[in-house]
């Protein structure tokens, strides 16, 4: 059997022979060569969207999505599944008819086999491109799905040289967005960045985290955070004390009434301007008396104050 059977498929519904389609992507299912079943697969749920039958991708979709989560589980396909989950990905995003939900379980299949192998490194850079031409689009809910993933998968890593990629790509496309439309819209555009920010601090302050690691956890962050603020600042033409005033204004207005977020939020960018100040002293000097106010009340504690110091 090779790809002719997909072709088949295709041309079936293009003449609107719903039924031998059916029958053919049956045989599809069948197939037991795993590559090539990717492939077959692969084209023919392209095609009913091509035809515009998102009823029948859907139907295709939820059986052919479980079919490679179970071939994801077996043998190496980290390239072949990589190549099929980006094709499939896109194809859904393009189409808003399509729930981008979809996506979920199959791309966490994935990164369950091999988020931790070189295969992942091409991945992530891709998959973020993706994301950022949805957010650039303003289609949130497909930017929002595949950055939910994003989110789910850097959990899994405590690697600080994967967290170092992440954030550098992730932060390079919240950068290119301000650009284009201003850092307030970047931060509607981009939320998942600060959850990862938030997500390091945390861990840099939890217990049983060796010091090597929680300073590393936190240098990530406010590295990142800094330099994002530069970044910005350089390409809006405005002071870094205007971009860290305009970041509070968004996070303070993200936390809502909830108290405890607040609480969280409040160390993280009182953590950033501190280091900020602490490594960028010529910057710094004549614009961080303009933000003391969000200096207090102090939420550093003595762990996190002894923490910040060592990465200064």
């Amino acid at each position: 059997m090779d790809k002719s059977l997909a072709l088949d498929v295709c041309l079936a519904l293009r003449q609107g022979r719903e039924e031998d389609a059916r029958q053919g992507f049956g045989q599809i299912m069948a197939v037991a060569d795993a590559p090539l079943w990717l492939a077959l697969a692969e084209d023919v749920l392209l095609g009913a969207l091509r035809c515009r039958r998102q009823d029948l991708f859907a139907q295709w979709y939820a059986e052919a999505g479980k079919h490679f989560c179970r071939l994801m589980a077996q043998g190496d396909l980290a390239e072949a599944g990589r190549q099929w989950l980006l094709a499939v990905a896109f194809a859904v995003c393009d189409r808003r008819e399509v729930e981008p939900q979809l996506l979920r379980e199959p791309a966490r299949a994935w990164l369950r086999k091999y988020g931790a192998t070189s295969s992942a490194d091409n991945f992530w850079s891709e998959w973020l491109n993706l994301a950022a031409r949805m957010a650039r689009r303003g289609w949130r809910s497909q930017s929002a799905l595949l950055l939910g993933i994003v989110l789910w998968g850097a959990v899994r890593h405590g690697d600080a040289k994967f967290w170092q990629n992440l954030l550098g790509q992730l932060g390079l496309h919240f950068t290119v967005y301000a650009r284009w439309d201003g850092f307030p819209n970047a931060c509607v555009a981009y939320p998942e960045l600060q959850l990862l920010y938030l997500l390091l601090v945390r861990r840099a302050g939890k217990a049983g985290v060796g010091p090597a690691l929680q300073a590393a956890y936190l240098q990530l962050a406010l590295r990142s955070i800094r330099d994002m603020v530069a970044n910005v600042s350089r390409s809006t033409m405005v002071d870094d004390m205007d971009i860290f005033r305009q970041w509070y204004q968004y996070l303070w207005q993200m936390a809502g009434e909830d108290k405890q977020r607040k609480g969280r939020l409040r160390l993280l960018w009182q953590l950033a301007i501190r280091y900020w100040q602490g490594t960028r002293p010529k910057t710094s000097r004549k614009q961080v008396r303009y933000l003391q106010d969000l200096l207090e009340p102090s939420a550093i504690t003595t762990a996190y104050e002894k923490l910040l110091q060592s990465v200064i």
